[in-house]
């Protein structure tokens, strides 16, 4: 079996990619990363990685254009190049437009991944639906809106997990004393609202609790989030640590207590999931996608309201005040991940779903379109603006 993957250097999306990838090599498959330079060291040893790992690299160049007709050309020669028998074009409006071009009698099948549970998503899937021959969904949230949006297409969508590697055998460990808070991930507000855990630091810091929040990661919005930080005297209660991946993440992970989340949405959240494997217990605000999947309120952590922070600095002082309630939570975090988000069962099931697809024998017809999947510089523009428009915080709507 031969597949193509194509992510770019960032967030959930590329780990998920990563990880598919070294699983699907693991079990026998030829896989071609297909990404765009790496800029930095980070992106270098990622990639360098994955070639350990047994994967082809294929570049493809970066523009300073985010969308144009020439990149999603040269995106549509690496599809054609790889000769894959899967194709994955993940989440770039450039990638299914590439996808859209294959020749009809291509023999490639093409999966869209169900990455968010957002308008924006659904209508991407939808909109290239025709094109499609599979759907995985990591969250049973987006499985279940997915077969509901697309009812003719339900036995062609699968709910497989992500996997989630094992914590080691030392988990964190918590007696009382200074009660450490963690959050990893883009240092952003439009989704991940990291404002709100500056504001928990804040009004933790007129009670008696000894706490700090360490913020694990960058982004756009990090120096906002710095100043703020030391305008409201916080430096001594809120550590920002970088972006960190690997031993120097884990070795984060295991000196905290909580993880917390205050996102406006999550599609899977990655980040929220590796820490409860570690035996974090969590805190989030309910933000849909699929963390219901593993944060079971009173079991695993809590789940509140969006923009509860006063119930946020409850519960974060009642763990404070309860260090073998802590013990049980975390118990129950751990042993939920390493039982139903596995790793190997997570490249097993992406496999055998790929081999089904190829061994169906029909393929879907090819839409009768002409150029309406395949547009020019401008209409590229107008659909990214229209497909990922500021919806994301708005209502996901059930079909009737």
């Amino acid at each position: 079996m031969r597949v193509a993957i194509f992510s770019d250097h960032t967030g959930g999306v590329y780990v998920y990619s990563q990880r598919l990838t070294k699983q699907l090599v693991e079990l026998g498959a030829q896989v071609e990363f297909i990404t765009h330079p790496p800029t930095g060291n980070l992106g270098s040893e990622r990639l360098a990685s994955l070639k350990h790992d047994g994967a082809t690299i294929r570049p493809v160049p970066r523009h300073p254009k985010e969308v144009s007709k020439k990149q999603m050309l040269q995106l549509y020669q690496a599809y054609l190049d790889a000769n894959a028998d899967i194709i994955i074009p993940n989440y770039r409006t450039i990638s299914f437009a590439a996808c859209a071009k294959l020749p009809r009698k291509k023999a490639s099948r093409i999966i869209g991944i169900c990455h968010d549970h957002t308008p924006t998503m659904y209508k991407y899937l939808t909109y290239y639906e025709p094109i499609m021959d599979g759907f995985i969904c990591p969250a049973t949230v987006s499985y279940e809106h997915l077969k509901k949006v697309l009812p003719h297409r339900r036995r062609d969508i699968r709910l497989i997990p992500h996997g989630i590697p094992g914590a080691g055998d030392s988990p964190p460990k918590f007696d009382g004393g200074e009660i450490r808070l963690i959050y990893h991930g883009r240092l952003e507000e439009d989704q991940k609202s990291v404002s709100s855990l500056i504001a928990l630091a804040e009004t933790l810091a007129k009670g008696d609790v000894d706490f700090r929040l360490i913020l694990v990661g960058d982004g756009p919005d990090q120096q906002t989030y710095r100043d703020r930080v030391a305008e409201r005297g916080l430096g001594e209660r809120v550590v920002f640590l970088g972006h960190l991946e690997g031993a120097d993440l884990e070795n984060a992970l295991q000196g905290a207590h909580v993880a917390v989340l205050t996102s406006r949405h999550e599609g899977f959240c990655l980040s929220l999931a590796e820490a409860m494997a570690v035996g974090l217990p969590a805190i989030a605000f309910d933000c849909g996608g699929g963390i219901n999947d593993y944060l079971v309120h009173g079991e695993t952590g809590f789940v509140l309201p969006w923009g509860d922070l006063g119930g946020m600095r409850e519960r974060v002082e009642w763990l404070a005040r309860n260090p073998a309630e802590w013990q049980r939570l975390s118990r129950n975090a751990r042993s939920r991940m390493s039982e139903g988000f596995s790793v190997k069962e997570f490249g097993e099931k992406s496999r055998q779903f790929m081999a089904e697809l190829l061994e169906r024998g029909e393929r879907r017809g090819w839409p009768r379109l002409g150029r309406s999947l395949f547009f020019s510089d401008s209409r590229l523009s107008s659909l990214r603006r229209r497909i990922f428009s500021r919806d994301r915080a708005s209502k996901i709507e059930e079909p009737n």
